[in-house]
């Protein structure tokens, strides 16, 4: 049997076409340590709305670079915006430890973010997860909420496709849905 082939990254093409599909919803590539590969330009504009005077990504970025779960725990991260951390968090976390149980590399970013304190702040107990995990949060005067919504490419021997992850923000309700689509625009 042949060994998978592996590239030094995905097809950029390919990564930017299924991004392209996600519009008009913020979405992003990225690997499962959470490296970020791309974001799409709906996210891009919704951070710079959150954080006109900051670029969140290099505020939050570990020195490999750009990292979703940093995005998300770092304290100068999303968290300041988000209106249910309370949820959010330990989801988050729970997807980060799995990723990390099939693989050794993945627990040096595991450890990064178990230490941030809004990870040791967590109540220990296991609670049962939401059926559909709804994100809120607020910027200014705007609410609005996202229900996260991850993909993988199904690519049999390509080692590089595996390890590619899509995650895309659809809106919760019809508020959340008019908002994004201005944002978009």
């Amino acid at each position: 049997m042949s060994e998978p082939q592996t590239r030094q990254a995905p097809d950029e093409n390919l990564i930017n076409a299924v991004m392209q599909r996600a519009f008009p919803w913020p979405g992003y590539a990225f690997r499962p340590d959470g490296s970020l590969l791309t974001a799409n330009e709906t996210l891009s504009k919704l951070l710079d709305a959150a954080s006109p005077k900051q670029d969140l990504w290099t505020a939050t970025a570990p020195e490999a670079g750009p990292n979703i779960y940093d995005l998300v725990f770092h304290p100068n991260g999303l968290l300041r915006w988000m209106e249910n951390p309370e949820e959010v968090l330990p989801e988050t976390l729970r997807r980060l430890r799995i990723e990390a149980s099939s693989s050794p590399t993945i627990h040096e970013t595991l450890m990064r973010i178990e230490s941030y304190p809004s990870v040791r702040s967590l109540e220990s107990h296991e609670v049962l997860p939401p059926p559909v995990l709804i994100e809120r949060y607020k910027l200014g005067p705007i609410s609005f909420s996202i229900v996260s919504v991850i993909s993988h490419l199904a690519s049999p021997g390509e080692l590089e496709m595996e390890r590619l992850r899509f995650e895309s923000f659809v809106p919760a309700d019809e508020t959340s849905e008019e908002i994004l689509r201005k944002v978009s625009r």
